[in-house]
């Protein structure tokens, strides 16, 4: 079996590059849900099945990034830690409440008063699903550490299986699932982190078993889809179980993966979150994609194909270039220096350690 490819400061690039892919496959999946390009398009058509099968390969993105939080959280989390999720919230703020501001400035009537007090506090209106989401699971990942770390496989695998059927019954109550998502992949993700290295399944193998689970999964819905709807879409969610096991060996294939160019992944890596900032806030869904994407349904195969892979680079690339802006505000401003004050301000007071 390969090693896992770990840098001298401990870092997994394999992991970084994952990070990029997952982030680019959201994009992806929001171009095609809220440019409403695969609703537009007459089933059965060849652009039907072309965005169908894009929207299969790339449905994994979310599953993705939440196993990674657990797959690197497992090795370096102690403890919690207030100063990564302050620094993590002023970073939510900053685009939720600049981008509507800006709306609201320059594009009057697009955003009303109400939307814009919204945007000022994005985890409790919950303006982006997964920040708020992610906080539980913040919050659960000292607990969920402990627990892979003291128990043994066979427990763990127990606890695996009782996690999932508690994100089936989540769906009774819509509201939390996004949470119980996160948190099971979380633990998913610490799970693979621990026995990463008594996996032998060979890189080929994980590469086959991808291809063929999103060849299934795609092949299922645009049979099933225009007979019964129901059935042609319950293979293609984030709790289906060929899209949890496409996660799972994409992160085992990318965990032992050796990039070469570590420079510009390592500039990359820190705003790959304020892409998903940028591309999923309600005024960019609105008056962007929802409104210059939707004519990718009637055009010829080849430019749907283009114009989404293209978007979905263009768009990362962009966001990545504002976000340096935001970075290097945050580095004069001293953010990582102060929210690390109060980090410690905050178990100082405490009659334990957290």
């Amino acid at each position: 079996m390969q090693s896992v490819s770990l840098s001298k400061n401990g870092r997994n690039y394999g992991i970084d590059v994952l990070r990029i892919i997952a982030m680019l496959f959201i994009v992806n999946i929001h171009s095609v849900l809220h440019g409403n390009i695969i609703s537009n398009c007459q089933t059965g058509t060849v652009n039907y099945y072309i965005s169908t099968f894009l929207q299969t390969v790339v449905w994994c993105g979310v599953d993705v990034f939440a196993l990674i939080s657990g797959f690197v959280g497992y090795q370096h989390q102690k403890g919690y830690r207030i100063a990564g999720f302050l620094r993590l919230w002023l970073q939510v703020l900053f685009y939720s409440a600049g981008i509507s501001l800006l709306f609201y400035f320059l594009c009057p009537g697009t955003v009303g008063k109400a939307e814009l007090l919204k945007s000022f506090a994005p985890l409790t209106t919950k303006a982006y699903w997964y920040f708020t989401a992610y906080f539980f699971v913040i919050l659960f990942a000292p607990l969920l550490n402990n627990i892979v770390s003291k128990y043994d496989k066979k427990y763990l695998i127990c606890f695996v299986i009782i996690g999932g059927a508690v994100l089936y019954a989540s769906h009774l109550l819509p509201t939390v699932f996004g949470t119980v998502l996160l948190v099971y992949m979380y633990f998913l993700g610490a799970f693979l982190s621990k026995y990463q290295e008594q996996i032998k399944l060979n890189n080929a193998v994980y590469i086959l078993l991808i291809i063929g689970l999103i060849i299934f999964t795609w092949a299922w819905r645009v049979y099933w889809e225009p007979i019964k709807p129901f059935l042609g879409g319950l293979w293609l969610r984030n709790d289906s179980p060929t899209i949890i096991a496409i996660s799972l060996c994409m992160l085992m294939l990318f965990a032992r993966f050796k990039p070469s160019n570590t420079l510009l992944i390592s500039v990359i890596t820190p705003s790959i979150f304020s892409v998903y900032l940028l591309n999923d806030h309600f005024l960019i869904r609105k008056y962007f994609i929802a409104k210059y994407l939707p004519w990718l349904s009637d055009a010829q195969w080849y430019i749907l194909i283009i114009y989404l892979i293209g978007f979905s680079i263009l768009f990362f690339a962009g966001a990545v270039l504002l976000d340096f802006a935001r970075r290097k505000a945050e580095e004069k401003l001293h953010i990582k220096e102060k929210t690390q004050s109060i980090e410690n301000s905050v178990k100082n007071l405490l009659p334990h350690k957290i």
